[in-house]
């Protein structure tokens, strides 16, 4: 569906609960309802962005009660919109997720002993923070003492990127998971800068790198 695949792209550059209040107040009231059950009953739940715009979609319904004027009440539309099989299971999806990114950002900032905000500038900072970023960030937290490097060098990553893009191109400039994946790459391979790691040792360390996304 066009309108979701627009709102997964302008929501890679802002934050999803500004580009979907952006699109719904650019219409007329009479269509704001239908838009976001078309977003809701189409959406093909493949990954984190979805999953959050989906959320968001049924967040502005219950906010701004739309169903007001078409249904008798919110109980009437999430019937008609099968809730508990459809919307309710992205719900709790995504608040599991919100669960579990605190739970890594706790984790980062206990070993680093520094906010987020303190961490890493803010021109580094993805509109999203998906729990696999934050969990390879962890991942790094748990093994390099100081996050000053780490910083550097994913910030050189970053600027490695933007200097192998076409020319005028638009392009990113804050940090993804790619990037990360470099770092940890570069600290842990062979000869790198975290020592200790050889043989088998070395073989199982990348093992538990490898592992973040479906942990």
């Amino acid at each position: 569906m066009q309108i979701i695949r627009q709102l997964a792209f302008e929501s890679s550059q802002c934050p999803v609960d500004e580009v979907v209040a952006e699109l719904i107040n650019k219409m007329p009231k009479a269509e704001v309802l239908k838009t976001l059950r078309d977003i809701i009953s189409n959406a093909t739940y493949t990954d984190e962005q979805i999953v959050e715009i989906v959320h968001t979609a049924w967040s502005q319904i219950q906010e701004r009660q739309l169903w007001e004027g078409t249904f008798d009440s919110l109980e009437q539309l999430e019937q008609v919109m099968n809730y508990t099989k459809l919307i309710l299971p992205i719900v709790q999806h995504s608040k599991k997720t919100d669960r579990q990114k605190l739970a890594e950002l706790k984790s980062i900032t206990t070993h680093w002993h520094l906010p987020m905000s303190e961490i890493f500038p803010t021109n580094l900072w993805p509109n999203i923070w998906s729990r696999s970023l934050l969990l390879a960030i962890r991942n790094l937290a748990e093994r390099v003492p100081k996050s000053e490097e780490v910083v550097v060098m994913i910030r050189k990553q970053v600027e490695r990127c933007l200097s192998r893009s076409s020319q005028g191109r638009q392009v990113r400039t804050t940090m993804t998971l790619r990037d990360v994946q470099e770092v940890i790459q570069e600290f842990f391979q062979p000869g790198g800068r975290v020592g200790g790691i050889n043989g088998s040792n070395r073989s199982n360390e990348e093992t538990k790198m490898r592992g973040w996304p479906g942990q």
